[in-house]
């Protein structure tokens, strides 16, 4: 048996062996059934939770991480940052964890004072939840920008914003999207292109519960975090409120944005607009 198989099963309690194999309980959920599946294969060692748990998760749960593909490490990340989503009253639903080297987990409260490393049964909100019915209820703008650091950074600048974990791969159910009724919203994509799609598909699905809507890149760097470090935030609410009011660039059902399949078409659809006439605008269905 290897070194690195004998740190796996250390950490493993109840591990049994199964022909050529290991099984035991899985780490990144409330396991009951040793669903999680160890062997050793080429000097790697290999982990597969058959409850569908990710490999990640499993390796995060575990205290290792990825070492190249599926080698495991003893030496484990550092944790850099926690986000807390919460719901309206306060209460904890579910963490965002960020790790060094750049690396992002979610995790949930067991209800023990620990964590299971899945959001399995949890609905996804939105971060700062609480801060978004005054803040829409002033008048004031509402920021949607891709990652929970972007979120702080405005908050220290005195702006109300919000995110949904998940970058620009995150779905937003129709409840996220109903917490911004009425509201002023600027939306501000990252600098790439994975970050204008993904722009357009909030700006565009936000336009079902509020005609104020603005998409507002910045001149500087990738985010707004990078522009805030090296201008004011008064000079940014200047190109904010500078802006036109977005206009859809595709004609979407509300169908479309409550599956995943229509999601990923849209982007699809999104992607080739953007790459052929930035900034065409069609009627809303």
């Amino acid at each position: 048996m290897s070194t690195e198989l004998d740190t796996v099963l250390d950490k493993l309690p109840n591990f049994r062996k199964v022909g050529g194999q290991y099984s035991a309980r899985c780490p990144a959920h409330d396991d009951h059934h040793n669903s999680l599946s160890i062997k050793e294969e080429n000097g790697k060692v290999l982990l597969h939770c058959f409850a569908g748990c990710d490999y990640g998760a499993i390796a995060m749960a575990l205290g290792l991480q990825r070492n190249g593909g599926k080698d495991i490490s003893n030496a484990p990340p550092e944790i850099v940052a926690t986000y807390d989503y919460m719901d309206s009253t306060g209460k904890l639903l579910y963490q965002v964890v960020r790790y060094n080297p750049k690396d992002f987990r979610q995790r949930r409260p067991d209800g023990k004072g620990g964590w299971i490393w899945n959001l399995e049964g949890v609905r996804p909100t939105l971060y700062r939840v609480q801060a978004l019915a005054q803040g829409i209820a002033e008048g004031r703008w509402i920021f949607v920008v891709e990652g929970e650091k972007d979120v702080d950074n405005l908050l220290v600048a005195g702006q109300v914003a919000t995110s949904m974990s998940g970058g620009a791969n995150a779905r937003w159910p129709a409840e996220a999207l109903m917490r911004l009724r009425g509201g002023k919203v600027c939306v501000i994509p990252d600098n790439d292109e994975p970050g204008r799609v993904y722009g357009h598909y909030i700006a565009s699905a936000l336009r079902w519960v509020t005609p104020y809507v603005k998409m507002v890149q910045v001149p500087v760097g990738k985010d707004i975090s990078d522009y805030l470090a090296t201008a004011t935030i008064t000079d940014f609410m200047g190109i904010v409120e500078g802006a036109q009011w977005y206009s859809p660039l595709e004609v979407v059902t509300r169908a479309e944005f409550d599956t995943f399949t229509g999601f990923a078409m849209y982007l699809l659809k999104q992607n080739n607009i953007l790459r052929k006439k930035p900034g065409r605008e069609t009627e809303w269905e």
